[in-house]
């Protein structure tokens, strides 16, 4: 077990690499959410939801930063690979919300849901 701990990594949309923010990345896997349940003044126990896989990104924002490529990803294999050397591959990837400018930043926000996410570590 190293001691190197996450503190950056890349963005790939289907092979082409996005100029992300160092500290813009956001992994989510998905997987079961668990909702306590209860009745009688006691827990009876959990239900089960499935969330998707969900990966948050910060871009920067430049002239060439086409919003409309951003909106218009529908079935996109999304890799994020991080300095430590772990990768989450996101299959069918599509944008979850429309692609959002921050003008006094100068960074674009997407957020991506996906059918699945695998870890490769």
């Amino acid at each position: 077990m190293g001691n190197k701990i996450t503190g950056t990594g890349t963005i790939s949309v289907d092979g082409a690499q996005l100029e992300s923010l160092d500290d813009g990345i956001n992994i989510d896997m998905g997987g079961f959410k668990r909702d306590p349940k209860s009745g009688s003044g006691q827990v009876s126990g959990y239900q089960e939801k499935v969330e998707p896989p969900m990966l948050e990104v910060k871009v920067h924002h430049k002239k060439e930063t086409s919003l409309v490529f951003f909106n218009n990803i529908t079935n996109a294999t999304v890799t994020a690979e991080l300095d430590t050397g772990a990768q989450y591959i996101y299959q069918q990837s599509w944008l979850a919300e429309p692609a959002k400018i921050d003008a006094s930043a100068g960074e674009v926000s997407l957020k991506f849901h996906a059918v699945r996410c695998d870890e490769v570590l």
